[in-house]
């Protein structure tokens, strides 16, 4: 395993005891892909064998399956811990779990419902995985999925540190790019794009958010000390830019 992945395993075994209590964030995007996929499955679509990627604990399964009807789920996450935690929340009653890399992952073919939120950023190569995804998926088969585009900090008062802020933030895939790796005859795509904002007391409180739920792995080579930030006292908004897929193979 890659060192960026094992550093990804171990920061999200850590954040695993408390993902919940500060994935708020997350939980909205989930909540909002999930109205996307209702609105845009107008069909009696019978999902037979689920398959959700970057799992984490297991709150979009817990949404997806009061929407619809489900007769397997497989859970995949790279963090042991994060699978121990939601493998214990007696989720359905055909459920089953996986400690795996979605990236290395050979079994996607398996399955007529794949789906993510907020976690295929995390891919050593998203263009590979998501080709990889589609190539496996049998006619009639669907992949939806949520990935941050951008994240922007701002201050709500002029102050030096914002631009060392930003730079501590990972680059995203962007959501043109992802539209183009889906464009094919092969498949229906809906696609769109949503902001929303979170506001912090203090930039360092949102730092300090994303270790808790192990989102701080930086993809940034070079090392910056966070801690400069904790005598900064101002208002900071963050902006999320998010995009939603809905794929279907035809």
């Amino acid at each position: 395993m890659k060192s960026f992945k094992k550093n990804i395993t171990k920061s999200f075994d850590r954040g695993s005891n408390n993902y919940d209590l500060n994935a708020k964030i997350q939980k909205k995007i989930c909540q909002q892909l999930i109205s996307f996929f209702k609105n845009l499955d107008n069909s009696d679509l019978q999902i037979v064998n689920a398959l959700e990627i970057g799992c984490g604990s297991g709150f979009m399964t817990k949404e997806l399956i009061k929407l619809k009807k489900i007769e397997k789920i497989h859970l995949l996450d790279i963090s042991s811990e994060m699978i121990k935690k939601v493998s214990s929340q007696n989720l359905h009653k055909n459920a089953s779990f996986e400690i795996a890399d979605f990236d290395n992952f050979s079994r996607y073919n398996e399955y007529d419902f794949i789906y993510s939120n907020m976690a295929m950023h995390w891919s050593e190569n998203i263009k590979n995985l998501i080709l990889k995804i589609l190539l496996n998926l049998s006619k009639n088969s669907f992949f939806i999925f949520s990935i941050p585009h951008s994240l922007r900090i701002s201050f709500k008062k002029k102050n030096k540190a914002e631009n060392f802020c930003s730079s501590l933030v990972n680059q995203f895939p962007k959501y043109n790019d992802i539209k183009q790796i889906i464009c094919s005859e092969n498949y229906n795509l809906f696609s769109k794009q949503i902001s929303l904002n979170e506001i912090y007391n203090r930039p360092i409180d949102f730092f300090l958010n994303l270790k808790k739920i192990g989102a701080n792995v930086s993809l940034i080579k070079k090392k910056s000390n966070i801690f400069s930030l904790r005598h900064i006292t101002v208002k900071t908004l963050i902006n999320y830019d998010v995009g939603f897929f809905f794929i279907k193979k035809i």
